[in-house]
């Protein structure tokens, strides 16, 4: 792999990584506060929120913005293992063009859906699926090992990996991170409602309507008697005198 391959794929998976990153503390903010507005949610067609909250944003209630930070976080770890005279240096390209064909997969699966189903655009998600064409094109550029070979070559390197005590480290540690993320984050289940206000009385179609008609029967009533006279207001009487017989 030359050096500018490497820069490059190093630049594109920081990306990546970068807007994953962003976008699983948007979902978790989500999930956690119903009110929440995140930066990217900028009109009803840019924005974050209805792509996450859709079915297309979990898998199993796990975001998929978390697979993102898995997988470009796995292709930085295969640059770092394949430097200098690495025993697998030959071998990290095919790995990350491998693994950057199934993440193309994904990534134009859920650009179809937002783009043609939900009819939105996620700036953050935009950033991933241009990290990851990135990341499938430069490798399958640099890769030099046929990937008829992989199998056989996945049984020596992971002896190797075995026998490399800092590799096997860090890939322990990388399987546990992955464990422990998907496990504690919060579930679309465990997104609170927002309680609505109950409707006032005179709102409700029949309270309307008996209103209405006590309204009527009232104007009515005055347009017949005259308009009433304010309380405490003395009202005249008259009364009709006999004539006096002479």
């Amino acid at each position: 792999m030359s050096s500018l391959a490497r820069k490059l794929l190093v630049a594109f998976s920081l990306l990546g990584l970068g807007a994953s990153c962003a976008a699983t503390y948007v979902h978790y903010n989500l999930i956690r506060n119903p009110d929440y507005s995140s930066f990217c949610d900028i009109n009803a067609t840019v924005t974050c929120k209805a792509a996450y909250l859709s079915r297309y944003g979990s898998v199993a209630g796990v975001p998929v913005a978390v697979g993102g930070i898995l997988f470009f976080t796995w292709v930085l770890l295969m640059l770092w293992g394949g430097r200098g005279k690495s025993a697998i240096k030959d071998s990290a390209p095919a790995y990350i063009f491998a693994g950057s064909t199934l993440a193309l997969a994904v990534v134009l699966y859920l650009a179809y859906a937002s783009f043609f189903v939900l009819h939105e655009v996620c700036p953050l998600c935009v950033a991933t699926y241009v990290a990851v064409i990135g990341v499938f094109v430069i490798a399958g550029g640099a890769s030099s090992v046929p990937m008829s070979s992989l199998p056989s070559r996945f049984l020596r390197d992971m002896r190797v990996l075995v026998a490399t005590p800092l590799a096997l480290v860090v890939a322990l540690l990388f399987i546990a991170g992955a464990s422990w993320g998907m496990t504690v984050f919060p579930r679309e289940t465990e997104r609170p409602t927002v309680a609505q206000a109950k409707p006032l009385p005179y709102s409700t179609p029949s309270t309307a309507g008996r209103l209405n008609s006590a309204l009527a029967r009232s104007a009515f009533s005055l347009s017949n008697t005259g308009s009433p006279r304010p309380a405490g207001t003395p009202i005249a009487t008259s009364s009709a005198t006999p004539p006096i017989e002479s």
